[in-house]
């Protein structure tokens, strides 16, 4: 009997086949998942003037990264309360424009903000559980209302250590669901 094997074209191939791994090729395909952007923008008092700074750092984000696929979101602090001024959208020019509504005469209810943000990214997962939640938070980080407690009185210390403990609570919460969260606290020459 013939002990060497014949290929389908008849041609004689001796067994075995050396080749190396750089022999083989494989298609590899990219996914790029869509980004969701959220801004909690600290609009109290202390902050007015450098959320207007704001609308050129979020339009260079958008010229840099931007895929169609991409979403903002705007949550802003309005009096003792966090309000979503934009929901998420693809359109950051229709967010950027609504910065301009906003008024520097606010308190910090950060918890509020936080618990905003965390809804809109549950929602947001629903519809695509690709995308990739990414909060910045805009403030000079001088949280003042809790949620839990809202009579709570920021200049008494048990008060403020709180307000600070649900904050805690809060990011680790956040932490656990592998959001990524980035603190812009910008450095002011003025205080008010």
């Amino acid at each position: 009997s013939n002990t060497k094997n014949t290929a389908y074209n008849e041609t004689d191939i001796d067994f075995p086949i050396h080749f190396n791994r750089y022999d083989l090729m494989d298609k590899i395909y990219e996914y790029r998942a869509p980004l969701a952007l959220f801004f909690v923008l600290d609009s109290s008092a202390s902050m007015y003037h450098v959320i207007k700074q704001m609308t050129d750092v979020i339009l260079s984000l958008h010229r840099e990264g931007y895929r169609k696929r991409d979403k903002i979101s705007l949550i802003i602090f309005r009096g003792k309360q966090a309000v979503v001024l934009q929901n998420p959208t693809v359109n950051f020019q229709m967010a950027v424009n609504k910065l301009k509504e906003i008024e520097g005469k606010s308190y910090t209810p950060m918890a509020a903000a936080l618990k905003k943000v965390s809804d809109l990214i549950k929602i947001e997962k629903m519809k695509d559980r690709n995308i990739i939640p990414i909060v910045f938070v805009c403030s000079d980080c001088g949280a003042n209302i809790s949620v839990k407690h809202p009579d709570l009185i920021a200049q008494v210390e048990s008060d403020y250590m709180l307000i600070t403990e649900e904050l805690k609570e809060l990011t680790k919460k956040l932490s656990k669901q592998k959001i990524h969260m980035v603190v812009l606290e910008p450095k002011k020459p003025y205080a008010t």
